[in-house]
C-alpha cells in the first residue's frame, strides 16, 4: 500500500488476572475463590460454597463475591477468608483509521483502498481467452495473476451500476468531471506482451471507451492508470467502468492493484477568473425538473412557464426532456425496410430526418432497458409511454407516429395511430402499458415512423416520459 495513504492498525495489549486460593475449615465445604477481574475488571467472579472471596482490584474494581453457605455436615461454615485477586490493567490500541483522500467521493464504495477483502467484492472479474482468478492480501492490494494464451486476450475487472430494486433496473452513474484513477504495477517476472487501460460503458447501448494505453513493460513500480470520464459517450449515464488488460502476445503477467479512485477533474478557472464550478455540485439529488412550455400534458406549465415534473420517475433514465445532447444517446436510431435516417440534437430536441423509398419502411427512436443479470427487462405495470412530437413543414412523405414496446419475449405492441398531417405542431402520442404482452418484462420501448408512401419527414422529439396512468 502507498506510503502516501497512513493506516493504523490496532494493537492489543493483554489483560491478565492473577488468583490466589484461601484456606477453608475442616468442614467438607471446599475453600472459597476470590472473583478474578473480567477484562479490565468490570465484575467480580461469585465467591465459593464457604466464606466468599474478595471482589477483583483493577481500574474499574469489581463488587465482591457472595458469602459461601453453610457446609453439608457440621460445622459452621470456612472461617478463613477467600484469597483475593486484582485484575491485570492494559490499555487498548490506538483506533485504527482509513487512507486520507482529499476530494468528495462519488458515494458508490469510492475510494477503494483494498483494506479488506470485502472491497475487492464490489467488483466482478472477466476474462477472455486468458486464464486467472483475482484475490486479495494482506499489505491491502488486489492481485491478479493472468496467463495470455495468443494476442487479443483479456481480463477486466470492473464495477458496475447499482441495480435499483423498486425500478427493476440498474442506476447509471452520474461521473462527470470525474476521474478513474486506479495505482497498478506488475509483478516482476511478466513474459506477456500486454497493456493495461482504464474504460467505462455509458448510455443504455453500453457504449465502450478506452483510455491511454500503458504497456505492461512499464508498470514495473506503481503508477496511475487513469480514465477521463468526460471522453465517455455520455459522463452522465455510466454503466461499468474499470480496467482492461489487453495480451498483445502469448506469456504470464501479474497485476497489483493497490487503489482506485474516481477523483474530481481540475477545472478551468471560472467566468473573469473566478472560481471553477463545484464538480460535486453535479453529484447532488436533482432538483425538479421543468418540463418545456406548451400542451398541458407535455409536462409543461400554461402559459409557457413550464412546470414541476408531476410524477415519479421510473429509474430507467426517464424522463428524457432532451436539455443536453447526452440524453439523446441513451437511444438507439433503426430504419426497417428500406427506409434510413440521420439524427441530431438541437436546442432541447431531438431532430430525425428520414427517407423513404416506399410503403411500410420506417425509422424508430428506441431504448433497450438494461440488464439485470439474466435479461433486458423493466417493469412498466400502471404506466404510459408518451412522447410530444412533432412533423416539421416540408414533409413529403406520408404516414404516421406510434409509440410501441416489445415486452414478453420481444412481442410488439404499437398505441395510436398519429397521422402525420396532424403533427405539424407538438403533440403527446401515447401507448398505455396495459396494451403490453408483458408491461411487467418490457424489453424495448419508443416512438416509429411508419410510412405509408415515398418521400421525405423530419420527426421532432422534445421528451419522452414513462407516467403513471390516471
Amino acid at each position: 500500500m502507498s506510503s502516501r495513504y497512513v493506516r493504523k492498525w490496532m494493537t492489543l495489549a493483554p489483560i491478565i488476572g492473577f488468583l490466589s486460593t484461601g484456606c477453608g475449615s475442616s468442614n467438607p465445604s471446599f475453600p472459597g475463590l476470590g472473583g478474578s477481574a473480567g477484562d479490565g475488571g468490570t465484575s467480580a467472579g461469585t465467591g465459593g460454597s464457604a466464606q466468599g472471596g474478595s471482589g477483583g482490584t483493577s481500574a474499574d474494581a469489581g463488587t465482591g463475591g457472595t458469602g459461601g453457605s453453610a457446609g453439608t455436615s457440621a460445622g459452621a461454615g470456612g472461617s478463613s477468608a477467600g484469597g483475593t485477586s486484582s485484575g491485570g490493567t492494559g490499555s487498548g490500541g490506538s483506533a485504527g483509521t482509513n487512507p486520507t483522500f482529499d476530494y468528495e467521493p462519488v458515494g458508490l464504495g469510492d475510494p477503494w483502498f483494498f483494506s479488506s477483502a470485502s472491497d475487492l467484492e464490489a467488483f466482478e472479474v472477466e476474462v477472455t481467452g486468458a486464464t486467472g482468478t483475482a484475490s486479495w492480501s494482506e499489505p491491502g492490494e488486489v492481485h491478479l495473476p493472468l496467463t495470455f494464451t495468443a494476442a487479443g486476450d483479456q481480463a477486466l475487472i470492473h464495477f458496475t451500476a447499482p441495480w435499483d430494486s423498486v425500478a427493476s433496473a440498474l442506476s447509471p452513474m452520474n461521473l462527470t468531471h470525474r476521474v478513474m484513477r486506479a495505482r497498478v504495477r506488475v509483478a516482476s517476472g511478466a513474459t506477456a506482451s500486454a497493456g493495461v487501460q482504464g474504460f467505462a460503458q455509458s448510455t443504455m447501448g453500453w457504449t465502450w471507451v478506452n483510455g491511454d494505453w500503458n504497456s505492461i513493460a512499464d508498470l514495473g513500480a506503481w503508477h496511475d492508470v487513469e480514465f477521463d470520464f468526460d471522453g465517455a459517450t455520455a459522463p452522465g449515464q455510466v454503466m461499468r467502468f474499470g480496467l482492461q488488460v489487453y495480451g498483445t502476445a502469448a506469456g504470464n503477467a501479474e497485476l497489483i492493484i493497490d487503489d482506485l479512485r474516481l477523483e474530481p477533474k481540475p477545472q478551468e478557472p471560472g467566468p473573469d477568473g473566478g472560481p471553477p464550478p463545484d464538480v460535486d455540485a453535479g453529484h447532488e439529488p436533482p432538483p425538479p425538473v421543468d418540463g418545456d412550455a406548451g400542451a398541458p400534458d407535455a409536462g409543461g406549465g400554461s402559459g409557457g412557464s413550464g412546470g414541476g415534473l408531476g410524477y415519479e420517475p421510473i429509474g430507467i433514465g426517464d424522463p428524457w426532456f432532451f436539455d443536453a445532447e447526452p440524453e439523446m444517446s441513451a437511444f438507439e436510431f433503426a430504419a426497417g425496410g428500406g427506409g434510413s435516417e440521420t439524427h441530431a440534437w438541437s436546442n432541447g430536441e431531438v431532430h430525425i430526418n428520414a427517407t423513404f423509398g416506399a410503403a411500410a419502411q420506417t425509422v424508430a427512436m428506441q431504448l433497450t432497458t438494461p440488464w439485470n443479470g439474466s435479461m433486458n427487462t423493466s417493469d412498466l405495470t400502471g404506466r404510459v409511454l408518451r412522447a410530444r412530437v412533432r412533423i416539421a413543414a416540408g414533409a413529403t412523405a406520408t404516414g404516421g407516429v406510434q409509440v410501441f414496446a416489445q415486452s414478453g419475449g420481444w412481442s410488439w405492441v404499437a398505441g395510436d395511430w398519429n397521422d402525420a398531417s396532424t403533427l405539424g405542431s407538438f403533440a403527446d402520442v401515447q401507448l398505455p402499458m396495459t396494451s403490453a404482452t408483458d408491461a411487467a418484462s418490457v424489453q424495448r420501448f419508443g416512438i416509429q415512423f411508419y410510412a405509408s408512401g415515398a418521400g421525405t419527414a423530419e420527426i421532432v422529439v422534445d421528451n419522452i416520459r414513462i407516467e403513471p396512468a390516471n
